[in-house]
């Protein structure tokens, strides 16, 4: 028979659930990840990582002019639909300094000549000048328009008045449409290049402000922006924003409307910028929720940080799948050593909080670099392997409280066994030498007491005599070994060391004396017509080095103590019939204990199995009440 037999299939089973636990891990973390189970914890993450980001880039290309409650102030009895005169001299400005591209993200929908000639309200010419600015303006050709779809299909539209996008030179190629791209959940997080129309207007504000400032023709199939190709019928892609609401900066429109507004610093500065006018008055309402929520981001900042970000050439981009795979692969190889840490599952506990934690920071710097990485299902799988190890710790820990239970609960205190489950100790694999104290006890004349009671009545006798002095022993914190007939064994300090091992036995003992005086009176009353001799018992210690472990055969094991020091206390015990005392001790178990013994003359012996003799003396007790502690 090989000697290689027994240990193969061991290792072979280790390798079995090794691999099976990678394997589950696997599913759990490409199940997490791809079925769209952690796509609320992906984004509250990503908003996290937005927050904590701040502002991650200064815009370079775009700027809003507002109209804001200063400008509306100024002008408190003209309504918007009638400020195109004033919009028309703020174009005017824009196009003097240099401005590369401008968008009226408000929506004109009514002519005001129109209506004042409808409602009579003006003189035929008033009517047919008033707007004649505005629409000179819109005709220089750099002026962008917003148009809003109604519906889903983006077939049914809001448009400016015809009189107003007549003017434009490219008439509905120069109107965008205003429409955001929101979650399901009504945070916005991505945009669109263009609508799924086949006729203008069909691009979305920022792109084609970005496209119409990189000289793009919205005609084209794929546009290049910053060296960097965009296909117009793409689907729904990340907003880079450059940082939190605020970001992009503001230039209230009286700057423009102010006298001499081209010789201004600040007007001057927007020469070769996209321009953004649009109302940023509270009362406006046109306020949206971003990954920076709770703060609410302006409508026309979200349109001006999607073309800041193209004309940047900035873009969020995500790992293919194969890539998201194969990490949660290599994170499945960490999960298994975190389930193979049942043993230590506090060490578990740090180790996987610090993988989630690290994972939670890979994620962060690859936000910083324009990345997502989406690290929710490579947590999940840490997790998981964490809560496998937990789960096989509990189930671990159960059998080991039920052999423990088995093999001491019915010799040692419960405190006893719930110190070994808390330690970790297993005395019993392969056994464990220290120094302990082993009492040995039996039933003084027991054969005189056998032969005048009947077997039943020894049975009974012995029955309650062992639950008697059974508690003594266990309170002091000791283990019973052995009852052997009439004598009882027990050990102090296996298997869980007490440095005072010495002084519970005494102790014990002490108290083994005191239930024999009064099982004395019990025998009494129990048998009283059988003429026995008092109830007495002899206890013997002795202090030394001793084996305690699992002694037997695989069918059968049990906890036990061997060793010269169990022999030695065994011969002690049976010493006591010389003394004048029911407890004689070695000199060892005096050393061991310490002072504040009550003892009686030492005397030198020699024992069956020993080649020196032992000093040994009779117990009294302790000293004093506080010495019995």
């Amino acid at each position: 028979m090989s000697t290689n037999g027994p240990n193969k299939r061991p290792v072979a089973t280790s390798r079995v659930a090794v691999i099976g636990s990678w394997l589950f891990l696997v599913v759990v973390g490409q199940t997490l990840h791809f079925s769209g189970a952690l796509t609320g914890y992906e984004r509250a993450s990503s908003g996290v990582w937005h927050r904590v980001a701040g502002q991650r880039c200064e815009p370079q290309h775009v700027v809003i002019v507002g109209i804001d409650e200063a400008a509306l102030q100024a002008r408190p009895d003209e309504p918007l639909a009638f400020w195109t005169p004033h919009v028309a001299r703020a174009l005017a400005v824009l196009q003097a300094v240099g401005a590369r591209v401008v968008a009226l993200d408000m929506l004109f929908s009514v002519s005001a000549d129109a209506w004042l000639a409808k409602a009579g309200l003006a003189v035929p010419e008033v009517a047919r000048t008033f707007d004649r600015p505005f629409r000179q303006a819109l005709g220089e050709g750099r002026v962008v328009l917003t148009a809003f779809a109604t519906d889903a299909s983006s077939e049914e539209l809001l448009l400016p008045n015809a009189d107003y996008w007549l003017a434009l030179p490219e008439l509905l190629d120069q109107v965008a449409l205003s429409n955001l791209e929101y979650d399901d959940d009504g945070v916005l997080r991505s945009f669109r290049l263009a609508a799924e129309r086949a006729e203008a207007p069909k691009v979305f504000l920022g792109p084609l402000l970005a496209a119409r400032a990189a000289g793009q023709g919205q005609d084209a199939a794929i546009w290049r922006i910053a060296g960097h190709p965009h296909v117009l019928a793409a689907g729904p892609s990340p907003v880079t924003f450059c940082g939190p609401p605020g970001t992009v900066p503001v230039l209230s429109i009286e700057r423009l409307l102010a006298d001499g507004a081209a010789q201004d610093p600040q007007v001057r500065a927007l020469a070769g910028k996209v321009v953004i006018i649009a109302a940023t008055y509270h009362a406006a309402q046109d306020v949206h929720l971003t990954p920076y929520a709770p703060d609410l981001m302006n409508g026309a900042e979200i349109h001006a940080q999607i073309a800041e970000s193209l004309l940047a050439g900035r873009s969020t981009s995500d790992l293919p799948p194969w890539q998201y795979a194969l990490i949660i692969a290599v994170t499945a190889a960490l999960a298994v050593r975190l389930a193979s840490r049942r043993n230590a599952p506090v060490r578990g506990a740090v180790e996987a909080v610090i993988g989630v934690a690290v994972l939670a920071s890979i994620s962060y710097l690859a936000f910083l670099a324009d990345m997502r990485v989406f690290a929710g299902g490579m947590q999940g799988t840490l997790v998981a392997g964490y809560v496998i190890g937990l789960a096989l710790s509990l189930r671990g820990s159960e059998r080991r409280r039920a052999a423990l239970k088995q093999m001491f609960g019915r010799y040692v205190s419960d405190e006893v066994v719930e110190h070994l489950l808390h330690t970790g100790d297993d005395p019993g694999v392969a056994g464990q030498t220290r120094e302990v104290t082993v009492l040995f006890s039996d039933i003084r004349s027991f054969t005189t007491l056998s032969e005048r009671m009947t077997p039943q009545m020894v049975v009974e006798m012995l029955n309650a005599w062992f639950s008697e002095v059974s508690d003594p022993i266990l309170e002091a914190g000791g283990t019973i070994d052995k009852f052997i007939g009439d004598a009882v064994m027990a050990v102090f300090g296996a298997p869980v060391h007490h440095a005072d091992h010495a002084r519970r036995a005494l102790r014990a003992a002490a108290a083994m004396d005191l239930r024999a005086q009064e099982f004395r009176g019990w025998m009494a009353a129990r048998f009283p017509d059988l003429d026995l001799p008092p109830f007495a018992i002899g206890v013997g210690l002795h202090t030394g080095e001793a084996l305690s472990g699992n002694v037997g055969s695989p069918r059968r094991m049990e906890f036990t103590t061997i060793g010269d020091t169990v022999n030695a206390a065994s011969r002690i015990e049976g010493l006591t019939k010389g003394f004048d005392a029911a407890v004689v001790i070695s000199r060892e178990v005096v050393d061991a204990a310490g002072p504040g013994l009550r003892l009686g003359e030492p005397r030198k012996v020699q024992v069956k199995g020993k080649d020196e003799p032992l000093e040994v003396m009779a117990f009294f007790g302790f000293e004093s009440p506080e010495d019995d502690n």
